[in-house]
Order: structure tokens, then C-alpha cells, then sequence
């Protein structure tokens, strides 16, 4: 099972920067394999400009007093603003002192990331829902793919909008493209195969599943190997308030490495970078050669 840092190794580092993403993909500096690759979210902004950034406004990641004359943008919609009234944001020190500096990346500066990295990967979230973004992320992926610092197998389409995901696949066929969904326990199996089928209709290559043991059973992935779709899983610090439970483990790794699953996407605490050492690095097929 592939193993992607959920917006880089964001358990440690401030999510969706250069520092994050350049601790996963080093294997916090050597101390571990390096890792599959690193998934991020790519908002599109007024100007066409695509940046690297998960949530609809500033606020959260940027409400510092470093930031102090960027104050009046923090709760204005990212897609309302420009490039050039955010490039000088700080989105480091948020989560540390030491993070000051850290600065929210153009879409070309994470795919240079990416092919600095041989090998990795790029699990691409494309937020908002809005098929203005297509145009935009194809050409940037394009230019990667041209200039040849990726292999179109380094980049994976992810969204919870199926449509726009879809949209992906068609306009570049050689890369991956994946459903993202959340499925809960009263919605349970059944939801499942409903997206399992609806992923197989569209023609992607998977659907990306909120990391529940009790939801992504072993009949769904029997499901999704009948339909020929991959299943890979996700967490986040939301899914396991809303759970109840720990999703981002080393138990929960080895469960759905076991079931079949394709990636696990995750925040890299430190029992998943073990289980990565002890068992999951060893036994992880490279991206290279087939997207499943």
C-alpha cells in the first residue's frame, strides 16, 4: 500500500507548505523511508492563479499578528482574491515560531516539489467544486509533464466533486483521477458500492474513502475489485472528532494495507512513520509503471 503525507507531514509541520511537503517526501530528513508522495489542495483564485491551500479562507492559517496588514483579506473568500495579494502571507507560524517564513505555494512551484523528488508522487485535491479550475490544472499539469520533471503516473487527481474529478480524467487520460468521499456509518456498505458504481460509470480509476474500519469493509473492496476501481483511504483530525475513535494509526494502516487498499493518506504521526519503517516501506509498489 502507498503510503501519501496528508497535506505534506502536516502532524509536525505547518500543512500545505514547502517545509511540510519537503519533510514527507525526505522521510523527516532520513530518519525514515521516504514516502509515497504527498497529497495537497489547490484552490483556484480570481485571477486564474491555482495555489496550494485547504481551506475557503485565510483565517485559520494565517491569523497571525505577523500578518497584521493582510488582516482585512483573513475572511474573504480565497476564490475572490489574487495572487498578488497573497504571496506575501505567512501560513508557517501558525503552527510554530520556527515555521516563520513559510509561504502559501503557485500550483508550478508544488509540482517542481514533486520532480525535485524522483519517484513521488502528487495526490492533487481540487477543492471548491468548480469546473473553471479544469482549464487552469490541466495546463499547469501539462507543463510538468512537458518539460519532463513528472511521469504523468506522479499525478493523481483527487476531489469530492465527481464531476470535476471526472472532467480530469477526460482531459488527461494518462494521469489518475479519484472520488473522494465520506461515507458514515449509518450510511455504511451500501453508500459504498453506490460510489463504487458511480466511479466505474464515470470511468476513474478509484474512489478515496474516509478511513472507517467499520464502513470500508472487506465486501466493499470485494465490490471494487469485481468493478476493476481502486480504493484508497483518508484522515484527518475532523474524521476522528466526528468518529470517535484514532483513524490515523499504525493499526489502522496495517488493516487497510491487508483489505487491498491502494494509499493510505495520512498526517504521518509518528506510529505511521513506525509502522512505515517496520513493515510499510518495504512492502509499498512505486507509483511508477500503474496507477492501482
Amino acid at each position: 500500500m502507498k503510503l501519501f503525507g496528508h497535506r505534506g507531514a502536516s502532524a509536525t509541520c505547518p500543512e500545505n507548505t514547502a517545509a511540510a511537503f519537503s519533510n514527507a517526501l525526505s522521510g523527516d530528513g532520513g530518519a525514515h523511508p521516504k514516502v509515497t508522495g504527498v497529497e495537497c489542495d489547490m484552490q483556484l483564485l480570481r485571477d486564474g492563479t491555482i495555489v496550494v491551500l485547504h481551506d475557503d479562507t485565510l483565517r485559520r492559517t494565517a491569523d497571525h499578528a505577523i500578518n497584521a496588514p493582510h488582516a482585512a483579506l483573513f475572511d474573504t473568500a480565497v476564490n475572490e482574491l489574487s495572487w498578488p495579494e497573497l504571496r506575501d502571507i505567512d501560513v508557517g507560524i501558525w503552527k510554530d515560531a520556527k515555521w516563520t517564513g513559510e509561504r502559501i505555494l503557485p500550483v508550478g512551484d508544488f509540482f517542481g516539489l514533486i520532480a525535485a523528488s524522483p519517484g513521488a508522487a502528487a495526490l492533487v485535491e481540487l477543492k471548491g467544486g468548480d469546473q473553471a479550475m479544469v482549464e487552469p490544472a490541466v495546463a499547469a499539469a501539462k507543463v510538468a509533464l512537458e518539460e519532463g520533471s513528472l511521469a504523468a503516473e506522479s499525478i493523481w487527481w483527487i476531489s469530492f466533486d465527481l464531476a470535476l474529478v471526472t472532467a480530469m480524467k477526460k482531459a488527461l487520460p494518462q494521469t489518475s483521477a479519484w472520488h473522494v468521499a465520506h461515507v458514515n456509518k449509518e450510511q455504511g456498505e451500501t453508500k459504498c458500492l453506490e460510489l463504487i458504481a458511480a466511479a466505474q460509470e464515470a470511468g476513474i480509476d478509484g474512489v478515496d474513502f474516509a478511513a472507517l474500519p467499520d464502513v470500508v469493509t472487506p465486501a466493499v473492496f470485494e465490490a471494487a475489485e469485481t468493478a476493476g476501481i481502486g480504493i484508497g483511504v483518508w484522515v484527518s483530525s475532523g474524521l476522528a472528532k466526528s468518529y470517535g475513535d484514532p483513524v490515523d494509526t499504525a493499526a489502522n494502516c496495517k488493516l487497510f494495507s491487508e483489505r487491498g487498499a491502494v494509499f493510505f493518506t495520512s498526517d504521518l504521526p509518528e506510529d505511521v512513520w513506525t509502522w512505515w519503517d517496520d513493515e510499510g516501506a518495504a512492502a509499498a509498489p512505486t507509483c511508477a509503471g500503474s496507477q492501482l
